[in-house]
C-alpha cells in the first residue's frame, strides 16, 4: 500500500508541473471551457471560486425550475464550506450545476455565490430553491431571486426531527408516562387553534405542560 501511494503522490507531482493545486485547478478549468469566477484576499489566496461545467450550463437552460442548495464544512483539504448547487430534471433526476469553495457562510457571500447563478440563468428565473434553511442564504435569496419560492428540505428537516426527538424529556405521574416540555403540548393538541398556539409557543422557547405516553418509553 505504502508503494501505491507514493506512485500515486508521484503522479499527483507531475501532473501539476510545479504549480499551487489552486492554480492548476483554475488553469485547467479555463483550458476545459468551465464558467469560472474567482475572488482573492490580501494575500493572494482564493477567497472564493465557482465552477460549472459547460455540460452543466446547457442542462440549467433547460430544467431550471427547481435548484437545490446545500453545502459541506470541513470536508475538503482546505477546511472551508463547499456549496453545492443542483438542479431537478422532468422526469426527477438530479444533475450537477456547479458548486462554490467559499471562506465562509456569511449572506455576503451566498449573495455573491447566487450571483454567479444568476448569471448562468441569464433572463431565466428558478420557480424554487430547496434548501436546509440555512439563515444567510435565505436572506440573500429573498433579494436576488424574490420571485422564486424557498421550500425547506425534507431530509434536512427529518435529521432535524429525529436530533429533536432525542432531546424529548420524559417522566412518570401516579404510574403514567408523559413527554414533558413543548413537543408535549404539540403532541397532545386536540384542536388547530391549540395546535397553532401550541406550536408558536415551541418556536418561541416556552416550556410546560405534559403529554401522556402509552406504555414505556423507549430508548
Amino acid at each position: 500500500m505504502k508503494q501505491i501511494y507514493n506512485e500515486t503522490e508521484k503522479i499527483r507531482r507531475e501532473r501539476l508541473g510545479g504549480m499551487k493545486p489552486m492554480r492548476w485547478t483554475l488553469i485547467e478549468a479555463q483550458r476545459l471551457d468551465y464558467f469560472v469566477e474567482c475572488e482573492f484576499d490580501d494575500e493572494r489566496c482564493v477567497s472564493r471560486l465557482f465552477l460549472c461545467h459547460p455540460e452543466s450550463i446547457r442542462m440549467l437552460s433547460a430544467w431550471h425550475f427547481v435548484i437545490l442548495i446545500d453545502s459541506t464544512y470541513k470536508t475538503n483539504k482546505y477546511k472551508q464550506p463547499l456549496v453545492q448547487l443542483i438542479g431537478v430534471s422532468p422526469v426527477k433526476n438530479h444533475f450537477n450545476i456547479g458548486f462554490a469553495l467559499v471562506s465562509d457562510e456569511t449572506k455576503e457571500t451566498y449573495a455573491w455565490v447566487l450571483m454567479q447563478l444568476k448569471h448562468l440563468l441569464g433572463d431565466r428565473t428558478p420557480d424554487a430553491f430547496v434548501t436546509d434553511k440555512e439563515g444567510g442564504l435565505g436572506v440573500s435569496l429573498r433579494q436576488i431571486f424574490p420571485s422564486s419560492a424557498h421550500l425547506l428540505c425534507v431530509w434536512h428537516m427529518k435529521r432535524n426531527i429525529e436530533a429533536k426527538m432525542l432531546s424529548f424529556r420524559i417522566s412518570r405521574d401516579s404510574g403514567e408516562w408523559f413527554i414533558e416540555g413543548p413537543w408535549g403540548r404539540v403532541l397532545n393538541a386536540n384542536t388547530e387553534a391549540w395546535f397553532q398556539r401550541c406550536w408558536r409557543d415551541l418556536q418561541n422557547g416556552h416550556w410546560g405542560y405534559k403529554r401522556k405516553v402509552d406504555g414505556l418509553p423507549q430508548k
